[in-house]
């Protein structure tokens, strides 16, 4: 993972590059036998907040009314600054699954966005989903690479938090189990292989997450919109920082 890519002015860029690559990864190994791949799309309204979407709240400052004409003293209030709340539609792609036969829900990959961590709104949209996927009796598949935020994913913070130390975190859950498959992977580390569970009694797919970055990151704009020369949000610890620095001085 290129921990500056973390950043939530690049992040939507990004998500939306691994949705496809991963997709694309995906459909020749799952159509030759009985499955496809398809990207689904979550939209919902929020009020702009400048930590996970783009700063477009209005702030004005009103003009002071003229005074009455009275012979009796008035307190006039101060005057306060008005800030002008604007929703904005926000929109979350994942890739779901299919039975190629009876075209039915089997899993549903999701790349976890800052908007899931720390935006009311998303965090309660994403949390309710993945009660309707358990209900319905879907595989999830839950990738966080993303450092900073509460954890959402649908594994019990506690028991991921027992093989620390990790950066970035991949849960699989296979309904209706109670187990949890998790791929802990830290900064330096090259991202997983994983299992992408199917129907009951068949071979698990396997997603190559290193790849599809990799693909992401080819076709993106990142070596040139990204300035390596400064610090990546959220920052580094002083250790990953000096081989962060290494490795971009090598490159």
């Amino acid at each position: 993972m290129d921990p500056f890519l973390e950043d939530p002015r690049l992040w939507p860029g990004v998500h939306a590059r691994l949705i496809t690559a991963a997709c694309d990864q995906l459909q020749p190994v799952l159509r030759p036998r009985g499955y496809f791949a398809d990207i689904g799309e979550r939209v919902w309204l929020t009020t702009a907040d400048r930590q996970v979407m783009p700063d477009v709240a209005v702030l004005q400052k009103p003009r002071r009314p003229q005074p009455a004409t009275s012979t009796v003293a008035t307190l006039e209030p101060d005057e306060p600054l008005i800030i002008h709340a604007t929703e904005v539609e926000m929109r979350e792609t994942f890739i779901e699954v299919f039975d190629s036969q009876g075209h039915r829900l089997v899993t549903s990959i999701e790349f976890v966005s800052p908007a899931n961590k720390s935006n009311a709104e998303g965090r309660a949209l994403y949390l309710k989903k993945q009660d309707e996927l358990a209900t319905a009796g879907v595989n999830l598949v839950e990738v966080d690479l993303l450092r900073e935020g509460p954890h959402v994913l649908r594994v019990p913070r506690s028991l991921v938090d027992a093989v620390k130390p990790w950066d970035y975190l991949v849960s699989v859950w296979r309904s209706p189990g109670t187990d949890y498959e998790v791929y802990p992977t830290s900064l330096r580390e090259r991202l997983p292989r994983i299992r992408v569970p199917l129907r009951t009694g068949d071979t698990d797919a396997t997603l190559d997450l290193q790849a599809a970055f990799a693909q992401a990151y080819e076709t993106g704009p990142y070596p040139d919109r990204v300035d390596y020369a400064g610090e990546p949000t959220p920052p580094l610890t002083d250790a990953d920082r000096k081989w962060a620095r290494e490795l971009i001085a090598d490159r």
